[in-house]
């Protein structure tokens, strides 16, 4: 997750959506600097845009509304950490609007580089449902060696 810090990855289903990847709240860096905090937030929000690119390399019709609440959290991280881009007049505009689709792409990018490390997650998720983060990290260095 670009460096942040994740508890669980789970594909057992809350009550009102499928699966989730635990991670603390952008506040457990709240001792750090603005500027690393808005790196931070920089990085969740291209994390944000990654789950609907994964699907993607299994099921490339999946539907656009699988995404919508990633796009809402993308967006409420920019507002909440005053992550914007030079020359935004407001969240929104065409600038806006590019900034967060140069997140998508980056998602993209990275889904795409290590999908290798995607695929042998998702093949344990499928089999044990809940990954610990060090279960994670475990398989991620297997598939890497």
């Amino acid at each position: 997750m670009l460096g942040n810090w994740i508890q669980e990855v789970s594909v057992v289903a809350p009550e009102d959506y499928d699966g989730f990847c635990d991670e603390p709240s952008l506040l457990r860096y709240e001792d750090v600097s603005s500027r690393e905090r808005r790196s931070r937030a920089r990085d969740a929000m291209t994390s944000s845009f990654a789950g609907i690119e994964a699907e993607r390399l299994y099921d490339p019709k999946a539907p656009d509304c699988h995404a919508k609440q990633d796009e809402e959290n993308a967006r409420w991280i920019s507002r909440q950490y005053e992550v914007l881009p030079p020359g935004c007049a407001y969240i929104g505009d065409e600038i806006y609007e590019e900034f967060l689709n140069w997140h998508r792409c980056e998602a993209s990018r990275l889904v795409r580089q290590y999908s290798l490390e995607i695929r042998n997650v998702a093949l344990a998720l499928s089999e044990r449902r809940s990954l610990s983060a060090e279960e994670v990290r475990e398989i991620i260095d297997a598939t890497t060696l």
